[in-house]
């Protein structure tokens, strides 16, 4: 941890991640030439805020994608407010940073962060414009890097993220696959919906998709998986390290069908390429938990816009 806090305190560069969606946009602002390796080899990763195991996940991905910067994790509430203690004392000195990059701007330590720089990267990861982050911020001298339209981006200087890496991948699909995959979502680990009534959504959403070919489950990272496996005893579940993105785009043929409830990723594979059929599924049933409605309807509202078929479940 002492490496952490002496970067906090004297450092220029900080670079804050936190999911493997943050990691592909981070690879990709580097593809777009907007600023180069080079500039940041010296430069630390910090996770904060995530499990030891998703964090593991996170580093193999980062090696995987030839990012070698040194990466720590904080999670324990202790660690955390040495960091805040760390920027009060940086603050105090009139210290700023020339150069903070982030993935998360509903992170109030991360808007720290930005508060005590001259210049900030983030890297929009598709979820913080369904919570109208950017219309609320007004941070200064912040740059936004995302595949969105600049137009939810008013009050910031706008870079579009045109996924150059990740449509270099392409060349390497012809054809299509019997394939079918399911991205998962994490309605019972944050959203508190009763496991039995996401049982009960799968069973239907299923039947739906169900052919002769095998239906591929992608959880969500921080999904639990045991009760689906003892309930759902033919369920095919991917055990990946890798955003489904990635994983799908290292396949030799596109999938038959992608399918989620609102899966940002969806978006993300819409604005690699056409050829991926796509499906976002919507409850017939409201299920009970502790949703933002409104956020959902944006969601699936937007998925609708750019071209997403949609079905009731």
């Amino acid at each position: 941890m002492s490496l952490l806090y002496k970067n906090i305190l004297f450092s220029k560069k900080i670079i804050l991640l936190q999911s493997y969606l943050q990691i592909i946009n981070f690879k990709e602002l580097l593809s777009s030439g907007k600023i180069t390796y080079r500039d940041l080899t010296q430069t630390l990763i910090l996770s904060h805020h995530i499990k030891d195991s998703y964090y593991l996940k996170t580093k193999k991905l980062l090696k995987k994608l030839n990012i070698k910067n040194k990466s720590i994790h904080c999670r324990t509430n202790t660690q955390i407010k040495m960091i805040y203690f760390s920027l009060k004392i940086r603050s105090f000195f009139f210290n700023k940073f020339d150069l903070i990059i982030t993935g998360n701007m509903n992170s109030y330590l991360d808007r720290e962060f930005i508060k005590l720089s001259k210049k900030s990267i983030v890297l929009d990861d598709g979820t913080n414009i369904f919570d109208y982050i950017f219309k609320k911020s007004s941070l200064p001298k912040c740059k936004v890097f995302s595949n969105f339209e600049p137009s939810f981006f008013k009050r910031h200087d706008y870079w579009p993220n045109n996924y150059f890496f990740l449509k270099k991948k392409l060349k390497k699909l012809s054809g299509f696959s019997n394939d079918i995959y399911f991205i998962g979502s994490p309605f019972v680990e944050i959203f508190n919906v009763k496991k039995d009534n996401y049982l009960k959504l799968l069973e239907r959403t299923f039947a739906y998709l169900r052919s002769k070919n095998k239906i591929f489950y992608v959880p969500h990272p921080k999904e639990e998986t045991l009760y689906l496996k003892k309930y759902f005893k033919d369920l095919k579940i991917l055990k990946i390290n890798d955003p489904i993105e990635l994983y799908l785009l290292n396949k030799r043929k596109y999938p038959k069908l992608v399918a989620s409830f609102g899966s940002t990723a969806m978006i993300t594979l819409k604005k690699i390429s056409n050829k991926f059929n796509l499906i976002n599924l919507e409850e017939k049933n409201t299920l009970k938990g502790n949703f933002n409605k409104d956020r959902k309807k944006r969601i699936n509202r937007y998925i609708k816009k750019i071209g997403i078929k949609t079905k009731k479940i």
